[in-house]
């Protein structure tokens, strides 16, 4: 798997993981304003690099895939651990398998797992929405509003989707809300922050009840106006100043 560094050494270090079915560029101008401060790490979520063949497997596993990639590149504590959506998932199965101390984690809409029952059904359904949004930019737009986000970024995902292979899209689709975290997880040294655009609250009702329920501290924070992933994409230098405040 790929990770790609920017920033000097010898700073403090960022560790940004984005979301499904979207390429890692598009982190780009939020990890260009927090490279001039911090050493920052920007994980390509396997199965989501048209470079490359390889696939999405399960949160579980890409989370050691990313813990054994930054342990060879030297990194031994994760200073701030930033997820969006899949991403969130994978950040906090990094936090939580603990084989790199992690001092901050923000989790930015981030899936979370969900009770077997009930749920279970929706995972077997035969129609996943990934999918529909793949091969239909209406049904994309529906995720990523072109109001709320660039039109390049839009053609960015779609263009990802495309080329992405259904094993990738039905695994992410089956695991991204059922892996396995720690019934209670709570981290000495750790803080953990949940982010969300109040414009997406309802829909992640479950996750925000669920960090709530299962992180003991961890902070709530609705980001006023925003909806799914504009923070990031849309407000980079503004999303840049909030996570390096959190550096300080």
């Amino acid at each position: 798997m790929k990770i790609h560094e920017f920033g000097e050494r010898g700073r403090g270090n960022i560790v940004m993981i984005h979301g499904e079915c979207m390429p890692w560029e598009l982190f780009r101008e939020a990890v260009d304003a927090l490279a001039a401060r911090f050493r920052v790490y920007a994980v390509s979520v396997p199965g989501h690099d048209i470079t490359s063949d390889e696939e999405y497997t399960s949160v579980e596993d890409v989370a050691s895939r990313i813990e054994l990639t930054l342990a060879r590149y030297g990194v031994s504590r994760i200073d701030l651990l930033y997820g969006f959506s899949l991403g969130g998932a994978l950040a906090l199965r990094i936090a939580a398998d603990g084989s790199i101390p992690v001092t901050h984690a923000v989790i930015d809409a981030g899936t979370t797992p969900r009770p077997k029952q009930g749920f279970l059904d929706k995972l077997l359904s035969p129609s996943n929405p990934l999918k529909r949004a793949k091969y239909s930019r209406p049904a994309l737009d529906k995720v990523f509003p072109p109001q709320n986000i660039s039109a390049a970024s839009a053609d960015r995902i779609y263009l990802l989707m495309q080329r992405m292979s259904d094993n990738t899209m039905d695994r992410i689709f089956r695991t991204m809300y059922a892996y396995e975290l720690p019934e209670v997880l709570s981290l000495p040294n750790c803080t953990f922050e949940y982010w969300y655009g109040s414009e997406e609250a309802d829909s992640l009702k479950a996750d925000i009840e669920y960090v709530s329920a299962h992180i003991p501290g961890i902070v709530l924070r609705s980001i006023a106006g925003m909806s799914h992933g504009q923070y990031v994409l849309s407000s980079p230098s503004q999303f840049a100043g909030d996570i390096g405040r959190r550096m300080l």
